[in-house]
């Protein structure tokens, strides 16, 4: 029997008249697409958890946020975890119609790690935000100038390095405050040596309070093993914990990724609030202490030797030891000059330049201070370089004294002000620079 095959302009014609013969007719077989579908019901899906803000924080309390970001939602839950502990609901929502949502979380622990996340729910189910985290203050107040590290090298065979170093007073994570204050170690000498003691300064970025410190990280690069035997910590010139690691097989603490060790050693938040130096840190101690010696020469030239250090680790700089010591703070006035209130910086850098001769790079500047009406203002004047290739100039030597501007000024500003607030009581102030490149702070007699 011959079979007719139908061209799919006759399987629409077919079908669009109904021409389907009767013997058929009962089990009819539809040819091709059916012109009128069914209309397709969109599948309902949970709606998406918006991440939550910890905005402020204080001893008793957490200050955070969120913003609804559906259509579709019918509420939200917003919990909390308090350590390593459970997930516990605090607030729940109904719709939000694309507000924010404020939540003061009352009646916390002090220096106490909190976490928070947002669930979101509709009829189809619930999705859950990733989490932020917060320490909640000290609630001591005590404010923090200056951070030190020293560090002992080992004298064992092998136990110094060439590989870049970094500290860390808390976490690298975004997601917990408070957070990022890296320090790349690189002062201009031999670091890290065997049998080498030395202390460093650190960066304080987002340390304003010495509860903000929740931990002592130290970590390198590379696969040059080095081995530390002691650490302390030093808060505005005052230890504030220290850690031996002769104990240990090896007479020191291995950092590195060989015979089970990892290249990073750790204090953590609970080691370092369980430290009777840290406990017993006393802050009028250390104000009296800064308003007696004042700022020397010592201080403010290894601040900017750890600054500038920290910065070139991502330049192609390095420490050049060409025109004399790497970084040299000296009286910034002509000979007699009275109530000089000015210091000269000078930094020896070099610059790496493939396939040239390494350039030197000399910057030269002065820093000048003025204290009225209780304001200490730090400026820069009369800036040099001496680079032999002009584009060196604009790539690197500006940008380090912005640097110097923008962090060290500061807190020595922030330094001052703890002693006249503090300690004297007065808001006006006298900045003089010494012959030997110190400089004095002192209260204005009313």
């Amino acid at each position: 029997m011959k079979q007719t095959n139908y061209s799919n302009t006759a399987k629409a014609i077919f079908l669009t008249l109904g021409l389907m013969g009767t013997a058929t007719q009962a089990n009819a077989i539809i040819f091709g697409d059916d012109p009128f579908p069914e209309p397709e019901i969109p599948e309902s899906s949970p709606p998406s958890a918006p991440t939550p803000t910890i905005y402020s924080r204080q001893d008793n309390r957490l200050y955070v946020k969120f913003t609804d970001n559906n259509d579709d939602e019918n509420g939200y839950y917003l919990q909390r975890r308090i350590g390593n502990g459970s997930w516990v609901t605090v607030v729940s929502t109904g719709a939000l119609s694309n507000s924010t949502y404020y939540f003061f979380d009352n009646g916390r622990t002090p220096d106490t790690y909190h976490c928070y996340r947002v669930r979101a729910y509709n009829q189809s189910g619930t999705t859950t935000s990733s989490s932020r985290c917060a320490y909640t203050k000290d609630g001591n107040d005590h404010e923090v100038w200056r951070a030190q590290l020293e560090v002992t090298t080992s004298g064992i065979s092998n136990a110094d390095t060439d590989n870049s170093v970094y500290v860390r007073l808390n976490t690298s994570s975004g997601i917990v405050q408070p957070n990022g204050n890296r320090t790349w170690v690189d002062y201009g000498r031999n670091d890290f040596e065997r049998n080498d003691t030395f202390i460093y300064d650190l960066d304080i970025k987002k340390i304003s309070e010495l509860g903000d410190i929740n931990q002592i990280f130290i970590g390198k690069t590379g696969s040059d093993g080095w081995c530390i035997e002691d650490i302390s910590l030093k808060v505005n010139n005052f230890e504030v914990f220290n850690k031996n690691y002769t104990s240990e097989p090896s007479g020191c603490r291995w950092l590195d990724n060989d015979n089970g060790h990892v290249n990073y050693v750790a204090v953590n938040h609970s080691q370092l609030r369980a430290h009777n130096k840290w406990s017993n840190y006393n802050e009028d101690a250390a104000l009296l202490l800064l308003a007696v010696q004042g700022i020397d020469n010592d201080e403010i030239t290894s601040r900017i030797e750890s600054m500038v250090g920290d910065q070139i680790h991502y330049e192609d700089l390095y420490w050049g030891h060409i025109y004399g010591a790497p970084v040299e703070v000296t009286y910034g006035c002509p000979t007699g000059t009275q109530n000089c209130s000015t210091i000269h910086v000078d930094l020896d850098l070099a610059a790496d330049v493939n396939n040239l001769p390494d350039p030197s790079v000399d910057i030269d500047f002065d820093v000048d201070f003025q204290c009225a009406n209780g304001q200490l203002s730090i400026t820069t004047s009369n800036f040099t370089s001496s680079v032999n290739y002009s584009w060196i100039y604009d790539l690197f030597s500006l940008g380090l004294v912005n640097l110097l501007e923008g962090e060290i000024e500061n807190r020595i500003e922030d330094a001052w002000q703890q002693i006249a607030q503090d300690i004297n009581g007065v808001p006006d102030c006298n900045v003089f620079v010494t012959t030997a490149g110190d400089i004095v702070l002192e209260a204005a007699q009313n």
